[in-house]
This record gives structure tokens, sequence and C-alpha cells, in this order.
């Protein structure tokens, strides 16, 4: 038991220093909005003296599927671009494909498999959203699989 919880503690620390470096040793000025879903009216920031609303995305699994993107209200969903940056592993960059538009203010797209907490902007021809903090939604994991990897 002691040495799973030595592992997990080594893992959330190796993930707070790459964090870390990310936010506050590669010289940018990254202002994190925490994307956690509630609705409470207060996630927008100001350009130009126009209220940007940031948007929201919604969580898939490792094995990767469709998320659905709302609070699109500010731009242009013929011309949007949804990027996404792995804090763990800089150069795993992707974007999300096959967007469908629902709304006028939300949009379904494809999500790759993989793991991880990754940076999101979203832009299109004119407007560009703070950096989003997003995480794929952790897998499942039997105890014999666990014991099988520890071990």
């Amino acid at each position: 038991m002691n040495k799973i919880k030595i592992i997990i503690l080594n893992i959330l620390f190796i993930i707070f220093l790459n964090f870390y470096f990310y936010c506050f040793n590669n010289d940018l000025n990254v202002f994190l909005y925490f994307n956690n879903g509630n609705n409470n009216n207060n996630n927008s920031y100001h350009k130009d003296n126009k209220a940007i609303v940031q948007p929201e995305l919604g969580r898939v699994g490792p094995t990767g599927g469709n998320i659905t993107v709302s609070n699109l209200d500010s731009f242009n969903i013929s011309e949007l671009s949804i990027n996404f940056q792995s804090i763990q592993y800089r150069k795993h960059t992707f974007q999300c494909f096959d967007q469908i538009p629902l709304t006028n203010t939300s949009i379904q797209c494809s999500i790759p498999k993989g793991f991880g907490t990754y940076i999101v902007i979203v832009k299109d021809d004119k407007v560009k959203s703070n950096p989003l903090f997003w995480s794929y939604k952790l897998g499942q994991l039997s105890k014999k699989n666990l014991y099988n990897k520890i071990n």
C-alpha cells in the first residue's frame, strides 16, 4: 500500500512541476480559466469594451469521442478553431475535428484518444478565448491491472 502512495505522490509531483514550468518559466503570461461547468455567468473577460464569453468544453474518456463545446456566443462558429496543447508534453497538440454545429452557440466535435491535461484555445477569425484548462476523464483500471503495472 505504501508503494502505491509513493508512486501516486511522485506522479502528482511531476505533474505539478510540469504545470509550474509551463505557466511560470515559459515567459508567457498565461491566465488559466478553470472550466468547472458552473453556469454563474462570471466566465467572461473584456476586450475592446466587449464582453467575450468563455466557452465550456465537455469531457471524454481516454478512448476519445465526441464533446460538446458551448457558450460560443462571442465566436463565429463557421470559422472556429479549437486547439489543445498538452501540459505534460508540450509538443503534443491536436485540434477538435469533425465539428458539427448544434445551435448558434454550441458545436459537437471529436477528440482523439489520449490522456492528460491540456491548455485549450478557442478562436475564430476575430476573437480568441483565454486559455482553458481541460483534461480527459480518468480511465477504468481494475485492481488486477493496477497491481500488474506496479509490480
